[in-house]
């Protein structure tokens, strides 16, 4: 019975590949057809300020921001929390893109930023989480993710509600304006 249910596992699944495979050859094809460039002919020239322009205004719309990212999820609990410019989002549905804004006074900001300023965002990745509670549903898995200058430095994973130590303090106080009042 066992092999039956392996044999039959094995052919979906060769079939469900082999579906894919061919969707995949088949759009090369068309792609390498467009382009194909016959005998005799030559290869038609791109508008390169039209191309340039386009590319322009591409970088100009993916420009990075600097801020903050922290995202803690398992199955049935979800929280991400934006925040820049002294501007912090955060939404509990997890596949909106709606998110709820926080009003925070000049204050506030400024005491995110200076929590900020004492990250160093480029030993994040090399924090190790202080508790394993994630690991038997005992908390939600986050991660945190700090763009500075236009890089991002993003962290391992720990325990939703304990961070590692050197980022603790900037995590609960930005976790603190998602809290309902």
């Amino acid at each position: 019975m066992k092999n039956l249910v392996l044999i039959g596992f094995s052919v979906v699944t060769m079939l469900v590949s082999c579906k894919c495979k061919k969707a995949v050859a088949e759009a090369a094809s068309n792609e390498t057809a467009a382009t194909e460039v016959k005998p005799g002919e030559t290869m038609p020239q791109e508008n390169t300020s039209a191309t340039n322009a386009t590319k322009t205004a591409e970088t100009a719309a993916v420009q990075v921001t600097d801020g903050v990212e922290y995202e803690a999820n398992t199955r049935g609990y979800f929280l991400k929390v934006k925040y820049a410019n002294g501007q912090l989002a955060y939404t509990k549905e997890r596949d909106s893109d709606k998110m709820e804004t926080v009003q925070l006074t000049k204050a506030q900001a400024d005491e995110l930023n200076a929590l900020l300023d004492g990250v160093e965002a480029a030993k994040l990745p090399e924090l190790k989480a202080p508790t394993e509670k994630r690991f038997y549903d005992g908390a939600a898995m986050a991660n945190i993710h700090i763009t500075k200058k236009g890089t991002t430095y993003s962290s391992e994973t720990f325990d939703h509600g304990f961070p590692p130590a050197p980022i603790e303090k900037f995590v609960k106080k930005l976790l603190s304006y998602t809290e309902a009042k």
